[in-house]
């Protein structure tokens, strides 16, 4: 019951930095999966996330009060379609998580955004889907792409494997999604290519 205690109280504090915009890390009296971070943030801010079977499968832990990603991106697989297309491979789990701080609108912050990584050189592109698709709308490119450069395609909040947070979505937080991701995964400039409400 006590360390039940500490987990929530440390979820709140978390949550009340993120929602005030700190940029600092605090010292917490514990660390949370994911998974446990997604259950208590459900019961409080009607968020669902998908597959919470990946959370548990990675085992990884997130230390409160920092925004990361997954340390080593997973390695993509690409296959063969039946008209002989290449493409990337589908994970039912999704890729790689990014713990995203959210803006002032998205008070139930923070959020496990998915994405895929690709390509090991070159310019950066970030590829952002339209509407009602999500990372895997860009199977197609990710191959050829990724010889020339480093790719990126991410979940925006409510779509694909990324949180359906109950939120005012809007043009503003997507943005400032994806700036917010090349800033912290990226970490250098890049190529922005979007489809219809990604670009």
């Amino acid at each position: 019951k006590q360390s039940d205690m500490s987990v929530q109280v440390a979820v709140r504090t978390l949550l009340l930095v993120g929602c005030l915009g700190a940029s600092f890390a605090f010292q917490a009296p514990s660390t949370l999966t994911p998974n446990s971070i997604s259950h208590l943030r459900s019961a409080r801010c009607g968020v669902t996330t998908p597959n919470l079977a990946l959370h548990s499968a990675r085992n990884r832990h997130v230390p409160l009060g920092i925004t990361m990603a997954t340390a080593e991106p997973q390695a993509l697989e690409y296959e063969v379609d039946d008209r002989g297309r290449e493409r990337l491979k589908y994970r039912e789990e999704g890729w790689n998580t990014w713990v995203w701080k959210g803006t002032e609108e998205t008070t139930c912050a923070p959020y496990e955004i998915n994405y895929v990584q690709g390509g090991e050189a070159g310019v950066p592109i970030v590829l952002v889907h339209g509407f009602g698709a999500h990372a895997y709308h860009w199977r197609y490119q990710f191959p050829e792409l990724a010889k020339k450069h480093k790719v990126y395609s991410l979940c925006l909040l409510g779509y694909g494997w990324s949180p359906k947070a109950v939120v005012p979505y809007s043009m503003d937080i997507w943005g400032q999604q994806v700036a917010d991701f090349i800033a912290e995964v990226v970490q250098e400039p890049a190529v922005v290519c979007g489809s219809s409400i990604g670009g």
